[in-house]
């Protein structure tokens, strides 16, 4: 998902409810790769806005880093998942 820089520029707002919209959605119906990769981008962008309080700024970019890794590793389950191998029994290298 890509998102609109004007959006995220002058309506941090905007991007706050759409963070608390994918994390509600995540913890009632569970984590996917989608809304990992979803929930880094807006993160990201709600950081990068020019007048963020810091406190908030960190916090983005420290959430943003463990969505992103999340979904790196449903990445890898689901290559594992696809080839019909289980993550546990993959030969380790």
């Amino acid at each position: 998902m890509s998102i609109d820089p004007e959006i995220a520029q002058t309506r941090p707002a905007v991007l706050i409810a759409s963070v608390i919209h994918l994390l509600t959605c995540s913890a009632l119906h569970g984590v996917s790769i989608a809304k990992s990769r979803s929930l880094s981008q807006h993160l990201a962008a709600l950081a990068s806005g020019p007048d963020i309080d810091p406190l908030l700024r960190r916090a983005c970019n420290e959430l943003m880093h463990a969505w992103y890794q999340q979904a790196v590793e449903l990445s890898h389950e689901q290559i594992f998942d696809d080839a019909g191998v289980h993550a546990d029994s993959a030969p380790m290298h």
